[in-house]
């Protein structure tokens, strides 16, 4: 929870609290593994119970990367990235509304920074934001939501297309099945995607996010100009070098290396000899 995280797709990372409630589904769901429970366990958080707000000098960060915020602009070129909750949902409906509130305030305080928010809840975006926020998000807000597959981003992404936003954005992450056509008929598509899929032994012993479904979501996103970011194969069970070239772990960890100075994201993460790693626009 600090100016420095491992997520390749974010400077930093704010939690404003902690703890969450699995969504359910028949066929699987990304919560099924979910890293952040171990997380919370290790703070005192048991998951699907009470949320637990962080301190009020993890909320002062904020104010402090606000007022660093044009030394960052000159030093990167951009915005500092901030991804918020990355141990909850912004937008679950067990968490006070005043403290919902108490993180937008800050959003719209805090202009010199952008702020990643991802859910799995679109749902709730109207009943959960300020007034001020119905008609759109801020400037400096990044809207996401996590799909696994086609089913959940028909069902998910057409609520947050509705609403006016800098960028909008999916974490195909983990992904369990194809995305399919990112036109589903909702009059926008995103600007950015992240893919990566499942990490952690669980998953180990079975390929789950065929490279092919990959290389249809960058094909597309390179068509209609959206920017792509592949971030891991999860583990090397899901990597191209294993499943279509034949190669063993060890030769293919060290063409595409999950660890040390060229660390390319859990299982590696090149897809047809490189890393993709782009980010749309924006400030």
């Amino acid at each position: 929870m600090g100016a420095t995280t491992g997520i390749e797709w974010t400077d930093s990372t704010f939690n404003p609290w902690v703890g969450c409630t699995k969504l359910a589904h028949p066929a699987g769901s990304a919560c099924d593994h979910c890293y952040a429970v171990a997380f919370g366990r290790r703070l005192g958080v048991q998951w699907g119970g009470d949320r637990k707000r962080t301190r009020p000098e993890n909320w002062k960060k904020l104010r402090d990367w606000n007022a660093d915020g044009p030394r960052f602009q000159r030093a990167h070129g951009r915005r500092q990235r901030v991804f918020v909750a990355s141990l909850a949902d912004w937008l679950d409906n067990q968490v006070p509304l005043e403290w919902v509130h108490d993180l937008c305030a800050e959003i719209d305080t805090c202009t010199n920074l952008d702020f990643l928010l991802l859910t799995k809840r679109t749902e709730n975006y109207r009943k959960r934001t300020p007034k001020s926020w119905h008609d759109g998000s801020p400037a400096n807000v990044w809207l996401g939501v996590t799909v696994e597959d086609r089913l959940r981003y028909k069902k998910r992404f057409p609520l947050i297309a509705r609403i006016p936003a800098a960028v909008r954005f999916l974490s195909y992450e983990p992904g369990t099945g194809p995305l399919g056509d990112l036109d589903i008929g909702v009059s926008v598509i995103p600007h950015w995607i992240i893919t990566g899929g499942l990490s952690g032994v669980a998953r180990e012993r079975s390929t789950i996010f065929p490279p092919d479904a990959v290389r249809e979501t960058r094909d597309q996103c390179q068509a209609a100009r959206v920017a792509f970011f592949h971030k891991q194969w999860g583990h090397y069970g899901n990597n191209p070098l294993i499943i279509e070239q034949g190669m063993t772990i060890a030769q293919a960890r060290e063409i595409d290396p999950d660890d040390g100075p060229n660390k390319n994201g859990k299982g590696g993460a090149l897809l047809d000899g490189r890393l993709w790693r782009d980010f749309p626009t924006s400030g």
